[in-house]
């Protein structure tokens, strides 16, 4: 009878999930130098070797071997891969490690994944500290060896991080070194190292300077790659946004700080600003914050006639107000404002009324006629000049870029290069147009005349400097002496305009403080048009 009622006797969860006699062997230290160099490693497995032989356990496996912090198990390769065997394999019974606080030292965490393999069956046996799990007295020994072990790492961080704060203040650097620097004096405290700028920080600089000029992430993702850094543009906007390459320490151990670094920077705080507008201070950033381009759509298209330099632009800090100004020869400074109210009226020059847009088609047809005939030569030229002109704006950007020549050299070089190109891509832009289809060309015209001073003042920054290009090709020219500003070269699709509509050669008179005059004749070539 009794044989009959052992089928339904219970048997506890251990009992029930019990494992075989396999065993695995888990060792660990902290820190590399432990690792190297104090033997613990081979103290903690012979342990736990003879331990395993006098229980008469079978080892499966071993784990661990080398450094891992047990401050965090999910960072703990070793452990992890430990973890699934165990899970996986139904044979092994029990993990043996040296002491408690080798398996994890996150307190009660530990003490609840202890629990949830105890519950599969599989034991965590400590060579040190024995203690038996079937007595709620040796569930209690083990907890507290758990939270002491977690109490006495919080305590080590929280020293350790006091120790980083000061030092971090104080302009050294306690964490691992950013890509780009080498620590000449590794194993002494921060205080006492020695960072150099690595090939592939001088790499980075080329990329703070390839961004300062305008250059895209991607294309200096891809210029980078081909000098043998690779990387993403996720990554390199991170570098880009770092000030540690300035020279300056910031963490999110002092949170809101900042503070210089005894160490080489990699790039100058002025790139490094060019490149984080958004972190000047709040002075800059209500400079940055007036549109520039907007205010300034007449830089680099207006000349000085004295010497032909062109004119560069900048907002004054007091009542930010745009100017254009020239330095070279006799200074100009004038305020872009009234230069661009001039400018808008000027246009009205060329403004056709409605009634005599069917004339104005038909000469521009007329027009077109003449000047298919050689556009051809002009155009190929102007393609010629646009290529000598890039690639000379490409060695000078490789210069600022290789450190060969200063920031300010190449804003002087660019600004004068970059004139040039506008000009000749003006010429083919005029060119294509007026090869295109003649009748399309004469209504597109047409219709650009009808409004065109609005059309300018309402435009966004390129299609002014389109319009303004596409009307006055060699840009126009300002004399101090006589107050004149005047074109050598109108597009001759819109040089008919004025005479056609009748325009006076009285002074046109307006808000704006400078003149505006304008001769009868329009001629093709050679023209001197004085504006005011």
């Amino acid at each position: 009878m009794n044989n009959a009622l052992n089928r339904f006797v219970k048997l506890s969860v251990s009992q029930n999930k019990q494992r075989g006699n396999l065993a695995v062997i888990y060792t660990r230290v902290s820190s590399k130098d432990q690792a190297d160099y104090n033997g613990s490693l081979e103290t903690q497995l012979n342990a736990c070797n003879k331990y395993a032989e006098s229980k008469k356990l079978n080892i499966g496996k071993h784990f661990g071997g080398t450094y891992e912090s047990a401050k965090s198990d999910k960072n703990r390769k070793e452990f992890t891969s430990m973890l699934k065997y165990v899970n996986k394999n139904k044979s092994i019974g029990s993990i043996i490690v040296y002491s408690l606080d080798r398996f994890s030292r996150t307190g009660s965490k530990a003490s609840s994944l202890i629990d949830d393999l105890k519950d599969k069956g599989i034991e965590i046996i400590s060579v040190l500290q024995p203690y038996d799990t079937a007595l709620s007295s040796g569930i209690l020994t083990r907890d507290m060896v758990m939270m002491v072990s977690h109490f006495e790492n919080q305590q080590r961080r929280e020293k350790c991080v006091t120790g980083m704060v000061d030092k971090l203040r104080k302009g050294f650097w306690p964490l691992g070194l950013p890509k780009g620097y080498r620590n000449l004096k590794p194993g002494l405290s921060c205080d006492q190292h020695k960072y150099e700028i690595t090939p592939e920080g001088k790499l980075i600089r080329k990329a703070f300077k390839m961004k300062s000029i305008g250059i895209s992430n991607r294309e200096i993702c891809k210029k980078l790659g081909a000098l043998g850094l690779s990387i993403s543009e996720n990554h390199l906007s991170e570098y880009l946004s770092n000030p540690f390459y300035m020279g300056y320490i910031s963490s999110r151990l002092i949170s809101g700080e900042i503070y210089k670094g005894h160490y080489p920077p990699i790039v100058s705080e002025k790139i490094f600003l060019q490149v984080n507008p958004n972190i000047l201070n709040s002075e800059q950033k209500t400079r940055k914050q007036i549109p520039e381009q907007m205010e300034l759509p007449l830089k680099g298209f207006l000349k000085n006639e004295t010497d032909n330099t062109a004119f560069t632009g900048y907002i004054s800090q007091k009542g930010s107000i745009p100017y254009y100004k020239t330095k070279l020869g006799k200074p100009i400074n004038i305020n872009a404002r009234k230069v661009n109210t001039a400018f808008s009226e000027l246009l009205d020059h060329f403004c056709v009324d409605k009634k005599h847009t069917d004339r104005l088609k038909k000469k521009t047809l007329e027009l077109l006629e003449i000047k298919l005939k050689d556009k051809t030569t002009e155009l190929t030229l102007a393609k010629r000049k646009l290529k000598e002109f890039e690639l000379k704006l490409e060695k000078v950007e490789e210069k600022f870029i290789d450190d060969k020549i200063s920031q300010e050299v190449y804003t002087k070089h660019q600004s004068k290069i970059q004139t040039e190109i506008d000009k000749q891509q003006a010429i083919i832009q005029e060119s294509l147009l007026n090869s295109s289809n003649p009748e399309k060309l004469a209504e597109k015209v047409s219709e650009i005349s009808e409004n065109l001073s609005n059309l300018w003042a309402s435009s966004d920054f390129s299609a002014k400097r389109r319009l303004q290009e596409l009307l006055f090709p060699e840009g126009i020219y300002i004399s101090k002496e006589n107050r004149t500003v005047r074109t050598f070269r109108v597009n001759t699709l819109f040089a008919e305009i004025p005479e056609l509509m009748g325009v006076s050669e009285q002074n046109k008179k307006g808000e704006s403080e400078y003149k505006l005059e304008f001769p009868r004749q329009v001629e093709l070539k050679g023209l001197q048009q004085y504006f005011f």
